[in-house]
């Protein structure tokens, strides 16, 4: 083909900068090998450099937003989790289990996917955010869900649903 189209140069690498998501870095001074991924793919408990058999510790990609150091190599830092995640981690049993019992109550069989899981979830924690909104002062009084009638509520939809 380059003999054929005179202004069309074929190569077989590319010239643009590929950005990873992930990084570990060797904890050995001598070494610093870095080591990037699309994907939380290392183990730090299972794998090591393959420079020098030294233990890995994840940073933050070279030269991101959250890189800090001049030397390119950032201790990652553990994030706290959310309210809407700690809300989900607590209730999306509760959650499954109300609209199990709601779908046996129509008689159906079907089962219950992860996704109406968090969509149901997502609707509780919005409405507990509205019911929190502009209530600052009486925070003590409003800082629980009332499950009971969410549940009612739920039940209610599913009814209505089928």
């Amino acid at each position: 083909s380059m003999r054929k189209i005179k202004d069309v140069e074929v190569t077989t690498t590319h010239d643009y900068n590929i950005t990873y998501k992930y990084a570990w870095s060797c904890t050995n001074p001598q070494c610093g090998s870095v080591i990037k991924r699309h994907s939380r793919s290392v183990d730090v408990k299972k794998h090591c450099c393959g420079s020098c058999k030294g233990r890995l510790i994840e940073i933050e990609v070279p030269g991101s937003a959250r890189d800090t150091s001049k030397l390119g190599i950032t201790p990652k830092q553990k994030r706290e989790a959310t309210g809407f995640s700690l809300f989900v981690q607590k209730q999306s049993k509760h959650v499954r289990e109300t609209l199990i019992n709601a779908r046996q109550k129509n008689g159906s069989s079907e089962k219950v996917t992860q996704s109406e899981v968090m969509k149901e979830c997502s609707r509780l924690w919005r409405e507990r955010k509205a019911n929190m909104t502009g209530v600052q002062s009486n925070m003590h009084k409003t800082a629980a869900l009332d499950l009971e009638s969410a549940v009612d509520n739920i039940e209610h939809r599913l009814l209505n649903m089928s």
